[in-house]
């Protein structure tokens, strides 16, 4: 072996506790400069916000309840609307590098996991989404303590390891409903590995919260697949994903993810991986570890290709983070050296699939989320400004991200916020929007010009308001209507 450098020989002995430190110094010095853009985010921030007024149990919803519960806690805690879900969310994406790590190093080896470690922590995909109030990092921190406790019981062979292995992935369900995948994934792993004392406890345990989620839901819907049903209703009837399916959109569905995965690993990473796959495959047969770990990862994809053309899952970029943590530690094979032409090697690998995240702007895949409609946020000061105990904010859908962080950032209480989507219902005739346009009490509106909203507002015998203008900013506009007598 080569000798290595000292600032590389420094490196390595530090292993993932210097990692984290310069992940966390990295994402602290950018965590000023990110935005919420993600419309799904600020929903369980406000969901969040608003259980923590009176905290009780979810019954059922569309979402699993895990996320509002954490960030809920928070706002116990702190009541800071914008850096709490922040706060949580980044403490999270740097505490998943130590299970990653350790699982990465005991399953393959600790140079490879070094760098299997590196190109997590600066994935764009992983980085982006340590800055979003989303459930799915603290969802992966789970999936990635139960791989590493798995990894631990394979080699000790213990029952504890497989009964903390099912509490972090009925946690992890609570989280994501992928995980309820991994589970049966997982079980099947060591069930093809004959332990089955482990496999049955492995189980048991990760199932508790799906379990107690279907009879909830069954109790409550008369549906135990509620959750399911609704969101792809929702994905399909409201959002109309599935209008106009030509041979062309079922062709983006299809290599959708596996180009998402592209982006957010970069082809080195891909190249070495593919390779793997083959050799792998081969060995299957032998039954262990840490070969069967592919097979989470093939059938994981194969699934999200199916549920995306299916119209199923919608086409989002951070759907792949659960494809980075199954497929990076297999890169640790090929990097299996401290030498410096690795470690190099490793770095170009970086920094293109950084390069190539930015340059491929469609979708949100660049590592820092930053609003495209910048000039928005000069709104926000006069809402904060007109933010007064029981006055309502309406906004107009302006779009996915720039509505939902205006209502974010407006000042108003979350319950006193109504941002219009662009579902497939009539906006000014919704029970919602009436409810809050008719209100005896003061309300603020921020219209788009020639919206349908914007003709609701100025039809002022239809509404009975007397709107003044405050602001105008180049297709928005701000009205504000006083109480009615």
């Amino acid at each position: 072996m080569k000798k290595v450098s000292r600032p590389v020989d420094f490196f390595i002995r530090s292993d993932v506790f210097l990692m984290a430190a310069v992940l966390l110094l990295v994402r602290l010095i950018l965590l000023n400069w990110s935005d919420e853009t993600d419309a799904d985010g600020v929903s369980r921030v406000f969901t969040s916000w608003n259980w923590a007024k009176d905290p009780f149990w979810f019954k059922t919803s569309i979402w699993a309840p895990f996320h509002y519960y954490l960030i809920g806690t928070g706002f116990l805690i702190w009541k800071e609307l914008i850096l709490v879900p922040k706060i949580i969310h980044l403490a999270f994406s740097v505490l998943l590098l130590f299970p990653f790590y350790y699982f990465t190093r005991r399953e393959f080896s600790r140079p490879g996991a070094v760098f299997a470690t590196v190109l997590l922590a600066f994935s764009p995909l992983i980085l982006r989404l340590g800055f979003l109030s989303l459930a799915e990092i603290p969802a992966l921190f789970f999936v990635i303590l139960a791989m590493n406790l798995l990894s631990k019981a394979n080699q000790t062979e213990k029952l504890h390891w497989y009964l903390l292995a099912g509490v972090s992935m009925t946690v992890a369900a609570g989280f994501r409903y992928e995980s309820w995948l991994l589970i049966l994934l997982f079980s099947f792993m060591v069930f093809l590995r004959r332990r089955f004392s482990g496999g049955i406890l492995l189980l048991a345990t990760s199932l508790i919260f799906p379990v107690t989620w279907m009879i909830q839901s069954q109790l409550y819907t008369g549906d135990p697949l509620f959750s399911f049903h609704a969101n792809s209703d929702f994905i399909r009837n409201v959002l109309g994903i599935n209008a106009k399916v030509d041979f062309e959109a079922t062709l983006r569905r299809v290599w959708f993810f596996p180009f998402s995965f592209l982006i957010a690993v970069g082809p080195v990473v891909v190249w070495f991986i593919l390779k793997r796959l083959v050799t792998t495959i081969k060995n299957l047969r032998n039954l262990k570890f840490p070969d069967l770990w592919i097979i989470p990862l093939i059938i994981f994809l194969m699934v999200m290709i199916y549920n995306a053309v299916a119209g199923k899952l919608l086409l989002h970029h951070r759907f792949t983070a659960t494809l980075v943590v199954l497929a990076l530690p297999w890169i640790a094979l090929d990097f299996d050296s401290f030498e410096r032409k690795t470690f190099m090697k490793v770095l170009f690998s970086l920094g293109l699939t950084i390069l190539l995240s930015i340059v491929y702007t469609i979708g949100g895949t660049s590592p820092l989320p930053r609003l495209k409609n910048q000039p928005v946020k000069q709104l926000t000061p006069f809402l904060q400004e007109t933010a007064q105990k029981d006055s309502k904010l309406i906004i107009d859908f302006i779009g996915w991200e720039d509505t939902w962080y205006i209502g974010l950032h407006s000042g108003f209480d979350p319950e006193d916020i109504l941002m219009l989507g662009n579902e497939n219902e009539a906006t000014a005739s919704s029970a919602r929007f009436t409810e809050f346009a008719d209100c005896r009490c003061r309300r603020v509106f921020v219209v788009r010009d020639q919206s349908v909203m914007m003709s609701y507002i100025l039809d002022n015998q239809r509404n009975n308001i007397q709107p003044v203008e405050e602001f105008q900013s180049d297709h928005l506009r701000l009205f504000i209507a006083d109480g009615k007598d």
